[in-house]
């Protein structure tokens, strides 16, 4: 936690100074559009609008994947249980077994007796 948060003091920080180094007043001119504004404010929407372009366009595969692994947890949840279950059927059939023979035994022996 505390490495975030000396990070995000560090980016700051950085930030502060490339704001105060570029204060130089331009001008951005789109199609019929004009922004006028410090260099270092209008690089750092041209970053910001860079940044949230990305997310954009990432956010279909995140939104996929995410419903691909709840999909998986709940199969292994679902796998899980029929594993549990499979076990307690073979511990049954063990006991059945074994109680099978252990009658047998005694059968013999008081037939041999």
């Amino acid at each position: 936690m505390f490495i975030f948060l000396a990070l995000g003091a560090l980016i700051g920080a950085l930030s502060v100074i490339f704001f105060l180094q570029n204060t130089e007043p331009i001008t951005v001119m789109f199609l019929n559009w004009q922004l006028e504004g410090l260099l270092g404010i209008i690089l750092a929407l041209a970053f910001a609008s860079g940044v949230m372009m990305t997310a954009l366009f990432s956010l279909p595969s995140l939104i996929s994947d995410w419903i691909e692994s709840t999909q998986l947890r709940r199969r292994i949840k679902l796998l899980e249980d029929d594993l549990a279950e499979a076990k307690k059927r073979e511990e049954g059939a063990k006991f059945v077994v074994h109680s099978n023979l252990a009658e047998d035994q005694t059968e013999s022996y008081k037939v041999s007796n």
